[in-house]
């Protein structure tokens, strides 16, 4: 084990000091080539970049932990001349992206570690001066996962914030965190973020998923010691769980989207053949980005702080798939990457943060068999195969040369060398936020309560009017009680208001209460993410196509409404903007509810006449023969019914041109929409 040790050691040294050889001076400082990722091209580009994933930050990072590990001043000083290259890279240009590891987020956190390092305070004062403007993204539409998103973001605050204790950084974490939870989507169970069209649902894992958010709120709890922000990662957990697959002892992955033309290829077919699978049926992947080896990190920590079994249950199981799943590295070891992201070097981190946490030295041992193949793999090729899409090497931390370095300094010294993969929090905050600061002072009752009216704003709003003490008592009793399922919980106490409420406010109840229900249970009902947006697609090019045919034709088209919509009525105007005037007289209104891909279900306001139209068409019908079956219903002079059907096939015409009417022979996998249980839905 000691000769182990040292190779490890001279492996990292090694690496380090081919990364210095390789710097590229400028005036301004050193930086490296590295592969530049591209999603929609095979070919290899390489570019001096500045971030921690793949850029000049990221070697840094490791540099620096190689001059604490070796005290060799060189390490340390080609960090600096990095980080002077960055700061003259980024000056004066608009960021794309303010992410902890891809975006300006990077420079900040890499100048307080040189700051922790060299005690120098220019470091730490520049990191300030380099965040100071983010504020600025919280007008700004965002991502919020961790790899490209706000919650990143919020994390590399908080380790300025803990480092500086400036105000400042604090007014922002305030804003970042209420943005990140303004944006939260309650699914079947539990929370996530970032749904996409490019996911079959919102994703689990580290990089993109749940996991990363919920370790943020791990560490805003345990810097601020509240338990709301607990609750939220708690929450996040339970999301995934939903995910988790008995089979393979992991947890699924639900990316499924166009990136390159084959894609494009893949999924016309697809959709032309009715194949549901192709558009529904998960990808399997277990790495720090995707899959169990990122989960397990998340609930190690939260083991660490909330010290609950069933979290040291789960981390257990994502070590011990992890392991079992790296296991072929053993056989074709010449075909392994040992990158932080997606490789055995990154994987191995849940064993290190797991050894730290647990003090189980098997799980030292796992990560020190990964070390050891690393080192033959290397000897029996000569290099490292990087985790960018190339066979050869790459300089970088998260792809590269540089992350197995680091692997290495983890693995001599899981304890003091920290985890990039997830970034820990040692301290906690000198003193509590101020009254400035509600997002961070907000107690857990405050914080379910703003959740729900997140989700059913006018169902919350009216019971605060007709039943304010009961409805403040409620959410009193769910944070007493840590309410795991927050949704449950409120339906069952809309269910005994509307018992004990008089007549009139019962039934106003039931009818928002129902509406909104509906919504959340259409919106979380959708097969996939992905197939809802290439159907709304496929319906734009045949739209076209069906209103050019001749009025004979047309007629005899037929036509279904699109079994992803609902056609929903209600006796009181909840879109009126007044909540006072909710209670007036009960009248009818009829809506169309529309769910979109990655977004709320939508409500569209329809005349009864057209709600009549379109209810024609809840089985496949010729638009004459249900043009024909309307007009039977209207006391209609016979000089008037050419001018009725013409009135009908305008309104069919216009439910083609928006997608709410639609061939089902072009649209096979209609017959599958999130609606297609449509009664289920009123009866609920």
């Amino acid at each position: 084990m000691h000769n182990l040790r040292e190779k490890m050691l001279a492996e990292a040294i090694r690496i380090g000091d081919e990364l210095v050889a390789l710097a590229i001076h400028h005036p301004t400082g050193v930086a490296w080539k590295s592969v530049l990722i591209q999603e929609e091209s095979d070919a290899v580009v390489w570019a001096e970049q500045e971030s921690i994933y793949n850029g000049a930050c990221g070697i840094a990072l490791f540099l620096i932990e190689l001059h604490r590990k070796t005290d060799n001043p060189v390490y340390l000083e080609t960090a600096r001349q990095a980080m002077r290259w960055v700061e003259a890279s980024i000056a004066g240009e608009s960021a794309v992206k303010y992410s902890l590891l891809t975006g300006l987020m990077s420079v900040p956190f890499v100048l307080q570690r040189l700051y922790e390092v060299t005690q120098q305070r220019e470091y730490l004062e520049k990191a300030l001066q380099i965040a100071g403007p983010f504020a600025q993204l919280i007008t700004q539409e965002a991502v919020y996962e961790f790899i490209n998103g706000l919650s990143g973001t919020l994390l590399g605050l908080l380790h300025l914030h803990a480092a500086s204790q400036d105000p400042h950084v604090l007014d922002m974490i305030n804003a970042f965190t209420e943005k990140i939870i303004g944006h939260i989507h309650h699914g079947e169970q539990g929370f996530c973020w970032d749904r996409s069209d490019t996911n079959i649902h919102a994703l689990c894992g580290f990089s993109h998923g749940a996991a990363g958010v919920g370790f943020v709120f791990l560490e805003l709890g345990h810097y601020f010691s509240n338990e709301a922000f607990y609750w939220v990662a708690e929450q996040a957990f339970r999301y995934e769980q939903l995910y988790y697959d008995d089979h393979t002892q992991s947890w699924l992955d639900l990316r499924s989207g166009i990136f390159t033309e084959a894609h494009r290829v893949s999924f016309a077919e697809a959709y032309r053949a009715g194949d549901l699978g192709f558009f529904v049926e998960p990808q399997a992947m277990n790495a720090w980005c995707h899959g169990g080896a990122g989960i397990g990190l998340s609930r190690i920590r939260a083991y660490e702080l909330l010290r609950k079994a069933g979290y040291r249950t789960q981390a257990e199981a994502a070590a011990y798939a992890t392991r079992t799943a790296d296991m072929d590295t053993l056989q074709t070891p010449r075909f392994a990457s040992f990158n932080l992201c997606h490789g055995r070097g990154g994987n191995a981190d849940l064993m290190l943060e797991a050894y730290r946490v647990l003090g189980d030295e098997q799980y030292l041992t796992w990560a020190t068999e990964v070390a050891q193949l690393g080192l033959q793999t290397h000897q029996e090729v000569k290099f490292y195969r990087s985790g960018a899409p190339h066979n050869g090497e790459d300089t970088s931390l998260f792809l590269g040369n540089a992350g197995i370095g680091y692997f290495y300094l983890r693995v001599l010294d899981p304890i003091g060398t920290p985890s990039v993969l997830a970034p820990r929090l040692d301290r906690t905050a000198s003193q509590a936020p101020s009254g400035d600061h509600a997002t961070l002072r907000r107690s857990l009752a405050g914080l379910q309560r703003q959740i729900i009216g997140q989700m059913f704003p006018r169902t919350l709003g009216l019971l605060e009017q007709i039943a304010p003490a009961p409805t403040h008592a409620h959410f009193q009793r769910t944070a007493s009680q840590a309410a795991a399922d927050l949704k449950t919980a409120w339906f069952d106490f809309v269910a005994q208001q509307e018992k004990a409420l008089p007549t009139d406010q019962c039934l106003a109840l039931k009818d928002i209460a129902g509406l909104e229900f509906t919504k959340w249970k259409l919106e979380n009902a959708i097969l996939s993410d992905t197939l809802l947006q290439y159907k709304a697609d496929e319906k734009g090019k045949d739209a076209p196509h069906l209103l050019d045919l001749e009025e004979s034709a047309f007629g005899q088209l037929e036509l279904l409404l699109d079994k992803d919509m609902l056609l929903y009525q209600t006796r009181w105007d909840w879109q009126e903007r007044n909540a006072s005037a909710w209670l007036a007289p009960p009248d009818e209104y009829c809506y169309l509810l529309t769910p979109a891909a990655g977004g709320p279900v939508q409500e569209r306001r329809l005349t009864a006449f057209s709600y009549r139209v379109l209810a024609g068409f809840d089985t496949p019908q010729s638009t004459a023969r249900a043009a024909a079956a309307m007009m039977s219903e209207f006391e209609v002079p016979p000089e008037k019914m050419n001018q009725l059907q013409a009135l009908i096939f305008e309104q069919v015409r216009q439910a083609v041109k928006s997608g709410i009417l639609l061939n089902p022979k072009q649209h096979l996998l209609n017959a599958v929409g999130t609606a297609s249980t449509r009664q289920a839905f009123h009866e609920a």
